[in-house]
């Protein structure tokens, strides 16, 4: 890491740190306050999305270099984590606790090794197994924050299911969209890892309910990522888990009518549909569209722009793996 960067990393990490120190220096009423001030700036709550600079989470999702973040995510985890411990009931703060764990494994565990070559498949199995303790863990503090905001939403819709889960799922409200998403995406991409796992196959049908109410509530949150995780869970899951083509595809054009088409949706269309297909000439096309997007046009968005981008390039570069040609 060269020197710009290192302070870049040192100050990133001092604004979540210098917080914690003041907290654990108060006087008890202090304190209790400064928690609160505290959890409510690290987890403003879906209000942020619609203010210019989109919150706490604007600081890593505008970032253009994906080291950079990785250096600084696993402090910044446990600085939520040690948040969580000084104020359990905070329903945001553990929402945006779940996100961060969710977002970690996917972007800089399960998918770098994705990309390891054959020879490395014990450093590949090592990330995976990393990537669905992380998923795992952002699924259970999502889900205990839906659990704060709705009493007994977990046996409802995981034990009882059925009428139950739809009676508990129409209770849902927007603000609710962030804990239903990251919850359900945990599992899911758990599932992705572990489809033969018993555990994992039983969160399957209510993760899958979750989400599409996410999708009902507010299909446009974190610009389309709803619509772009049911379109992955539908082009790869059978039919008989919920899956299907023609449900991907629907959930793509949606994905498509939100952000008019993003380099992770683009990747992952190559990788979903047209590689099952064997075509070749579609794979190709979406890539080059993934790559065409510009990175600062959504600055939002800009980190996601990247990461996938680099997994299109990486794609590209070694299409013969996935085709027969």
């Amino acid at each position: 890491m060269n020197k710009i960067k290192k302070c870049a990393c040192a100050y990133l990490l001092y604004v979540f740190l210098v917080p914690i120190i003041l907290i654990t220096t108060a006087s008890c009423s202090i304190r209790k306050m400064a928690v609160n001030s505290v959890s409510d700036m690290l987890a403003p709550g879906i209000e942020a999305e619609e203010e210019e600079g989109g919150g706490a989470m604007f600081a890593f999702t505008s970032e253009n270099d994906p080291e950079l973040v990785s250096d600084a995510f696993p402090v910044i985890l446990k600085v939520y984590e040690v948040m969580m411990f000084e104020n359990p009931e905070h329903s945001e703060l553990a929402v945006m606790t779940g996100q961060l764990y969710v977002m970690y494994g996917n972007a800089f565990l399960q998918g770098p090794a994705e990309m390891y070559p054959p020879n490395m498949i014990k450093e590949q199995n090592h990330q995976y197994k990393r990537a669905s303790n992380f998923f795992k863990r952002g699924r259970s503090y999502s889900l205990n924050a839906l659990e704060m905001r709705h009493e007994g939403f977990h046996e409802a819709v995981f034990e009882t299911g059925g009428e139950a889960r739809s009676l508990m799922l129409e209770t849902m409200e927007i603000e609710d969209t962030g804990a239903l998403f990251w919850a359900a995406s945990g599992a899911l991409a758990d599932f992705s890892l572990n489809p033969l796992d018993a555990e994992a196959i039983d969160a399957v049908e209510g993760s899958v309910a979750m989400m599409e109410k996410a999708a009902e509530l507010y299909p446009e949150y974190f610009n389309g990522i709803i619509w772009e995780t049911l379109f992955t869970f539908y082009s790869a899951a059978p039919d008989f888990m919920g899956g299907g083509i023609e449900k991907a595809e629907a959930a793509y054009e949606k994905a498509v009518e939100i952000n008019g088409g993003s380099a992770s949706l683009y990747t992952a269309y190559a990788k979903n549909l047209c590689v099952p297909a064997q075509d070749s000439a579609g794979f190709e096309e979406a890539l080059n569209k993934a790559l065409a997007i510009d990175p600062d046009e959504n600055e939002s968005s800009r980190l996601m722009t990247v990461l996938a981008q680099e997994r299109a390039a990486w794609l590209l570069e070694n299409k013969g793996i996935f085709f027969l040609e």
